[in-house]
């Protein structure tokens, strides 16, 4: 059969068979909505379906219907052409004879829409580029918080999932995205991932649009995905946070001559005691400190002028670049650091440059370097050591920790001290609403001594003796 016999043959099946179906859709559209001419198309569902391979549907900012036809072959997706039409009728009558010559260029081999890029060629390419993106920012050290986020999420969901791997990239619409939503609120999620993972979809979009291989009408809506709210991080239990202490230099000792993972565990209790001294956040808040953040600032009490040390942080999620003038600086806020934090820092100086220096000596120096730095010069990955040392003491420990309830330590450790809640927010780079709602662990015992009166603790404790024996 040729090509002329083909179109022949497909024009018949639609007198004959294609154009009572587009009817019959028809006329239970209008039973079910009624029929007003000019109002048809705001009224419409999303889509219509006519019959198994030809739906109408809207686009988004057109003022007629546009039919979407399916491809014979499987996984050939779709070919989607404007009606021309504002009503159902007309609209399906064209759609019908748009079917018609669509099949036929198809079967030629003349349709514009045979050129395929599958879902993972297309996944695969953003990966690539997610990956170069980092491998330059962790030398000029501008990646955006969560780049690694992304790319991690994209290898390891986005990549293989389901049976999409050789779908064409404009074959997945909005029923295919909610088979994904599907299988992703299953998981339980908490709210960041499931956020963290509805952005990388839409990267994945953005880089076929970027790309050329899809245009605006083939990004399908993405809903929002469900997510559960959990316990969050949580502080330490003081038996917990003494057993980590503790085991840091066995830890340590267990790296059995490896240099590259000895000097990471070097780091590690130094990286850890940072965080629960001063709350950061957890990675490139901390990775991207320099020596050269650190300033000498004066305050005044009791008429005494003083001098305290603060830290200026200007990576992480919180920073963000402002204009100064002609110059353009990263900002994120200024934390004062107390004296934990201060021998902390000195002795992370000694385990990196072998001398010995006060935090005064460290200011002056001025290093414009960054604090933690692995063996030779590479990514310590600090985070993976930690999870590591989590699975060395599993047996040992009451609840399960990451390095995120160092910062759930910090703010209910300065809560108990009686800090304001404004000034944590403000240490914190945290709104209070955040705090109250996220991280504040009320340890009630811990803050008896300030909570009960004078009569409450004489209530509970009749024999103080009691204690001693």
């Amino acid at each position: 059969m040729d090509l002329r016999d083909k179109q022949l043959f497909l024009a018949r099946l639609v007198e004959e068979f294609e154009v009572d179906v587009a009817y019959k859709a028809v006329i239970e559209y209008r039973k079910k909505y009624g029929s007003t001419e000019a109002s048809e198309l705001d009224k419409a569902p999303k889509t219509i379906t006519l019959d198994h391979n030809l739906a109408l549907y809207k686009q988004v900012n057109s003022p007629l219907f546009w039919c979407r036809v399916s491809l014979p072959k499987k996984n050939a997706g779709y070919a989607r052409r404007s009606t021309g039409k504002k009503t159902i009728q007309e609209a399906s009558m064209s759609a019908a004879a748009i079917r018609a010559e669509v099949l036929a260029q198809f079967e030629a081999g003349t349709l514009s829409s045979q050129q395929r890029h599958t879902w993972y060629q297309v996944c695969w390419g953003l990966i690539l580029e997610l990956r170069t993106i980092k491998a330059k920012n962790i030398d000029g050290g501008e990646a955006r918080p969560s780049e690694s986020d992304y790319l991690s999420i994209v290898e390891n969901h986005l990549l293989n999932f389901g049976d999409w791997k050789d779908r064409d990239i404009k074959s997945i619409e909005y029923p295919e995205i909610m088979e994904m939503k599907k299988a992703f609120d299953a998981e339980e999620l908490g709210k960041t991932t499931v956020v963290k993972r509805k952005t990388a979809l839409t990267m994945v979009f953005e880089y076929a649009m970027r790309q050329r291989f899809i245009t605006k009408q083939h990004f399908p809506e993405i809903p929002n995905f469900e997510w559960v709210q959990g316990e969050g991080g949580k502080p330490f239990e003081v038996e917990d946070r003494d057993l980590i202490l503790d085991n840091l230099h066995n830890f340590l000792e267990s790296s059995r001559g490896n240099k590259i993972t000895r000097y990471k565990r070097k780091l590690l209790p130094l990286y850890f005691n940072l965080l629960c001294a001063t709350g950061m956040r957890p990675g490139r808040e901390v990775m991207g400190l320099k020596w050269s953040n650190l300033s000498i600032g004066t305050f005044t009490v009791k008429g005494e002028r003083l001098r305290a040390v603060s830290l200026h942080v200007v990576t992480g999620k919180m920073a963000k670049k402002v204009k100064q003038g002609q110059k353009i600086e990263r900002k994120s806020r200024d934390f004062l650091i107390d004296s934990k934090a201060a021998i902390t820092i000195e002795q992370l100086y000694y385990i990196r440059y072998g001398i010995e220096k006060t935090i005064h000596e460290i200011l002056e120096d001025n290093r414009d370097e960054k604090m933690f730095v692995g063996f030779e010069g590479r990514d310590p990955k600090l985070e993976d050591s930690f999870k590591q040392y989590m699975s060395y003491l599993k047996k040992s420990l009451i609840g399960y920790y990451t390095l995120y309830s160092c910062r759930h330590e910090f703010i209910n450790t300065k809560l108990e001290e009686g800090l304001s809640i404004e000034d944590i927010a403000a240490l914190c780079g945290n709104k209070i609403a955040t705090i109250e709602t996220y991280y504040m662990k009320f340890r009630s015992m811990k803050r008896a001594a300030r909570i009960l009166s004078d009569e409450d603790i004489k209530m509970f404790n009749p024999d103080p003796e009691d204690f001693k024996k």
